[in-house]
């Protein structure tokens, strides 16, 4: 195995590990630390809860990248149900877990560079990147699914876009086409990753 066949593989790895982190991170926030907090409040609870998900995770994605080891439609069936329970997440973590606002929108494209001047720069950068990052499972997961760019790249926009309007009417946050084109990047940033492995 020559250097750079090195890299590329040590790469790939890396970037299993932090999509089975933030698969982890997003589960134990959404559902299981609420639980968690009425009965205990030690750290190393918390801490542990999110390794044995990080390892359950690591261990279902490298099966799944590899084609050998799971049968077709099994392996379809768990793709499918894992961008079930994703896009529930996602709608956990951006509406339900929201208060309750006054309606408001913004339809003016990348206003959110203007973050970088009226507001901290580093909240700025923070909520570039959570808004980009949160999709990039989405991407990866569409990308194993079907192979295909253009379904995955929509199918983000098009739940970015469903985000976006429930929040608006149910004033659980306000409509921000910055929000759709971080996401649909952030998609797109996940079927790069994707690509990596599945040619």
């Amino acid at each position: 195995m020559t250097s750079t066949q090195m890299v590329k593989r040590v790469l790939k790895y890396a970037i299993v590990v932090v999509l089975a982190i933030l698969f982890a991170q997003l589960i134990s926030y959404c559902f299981l630390d609420d639980i968690i907090v009425h009965f205990t409040s030690n750290s190393i609870v918390y801490i542990g809860v999110r390794i044995f998900l990080v390892v359950v995770f690591l261990i279902l994605f490298l099966k799944l990248l590899s084609g050998e080891k799971f049968n077709l439609s099994f392996g379809k069936i768990s793709i499918i149900s894992f961008i079930i329970i994703y896009v529930i997440l996602l709608l956990v973590l951006t509406i339900f877990k929201a208060e309750t606002l006054n309606r408001e929108y913004n339809l003016i494209p990348f206003l959110f560079l203007f973050d970088f001047t009226n507001v901290n720069f580093i909240i700025g950068l923070l909520n570039i990147g959570a808004n980009t990052l949160i999709f990039v499972p989405l991407g990866f997961l569409l990308y194993i699914w079907k192979k295909n760019i253009f379904f995955a790249a929509q199918f983000c926009l098009y739940t970015s876009l469903l985000i976006e309007v429930v929040q608006f009417i149910t004033r659980r946050g306000y409509f921000d086409i910055d929000d759709i084109i971080l996401n649909t990047v952030g998609g797109l940033l996940g079927i790069f990753i994707c690509r990596l492995y599945i040619k």
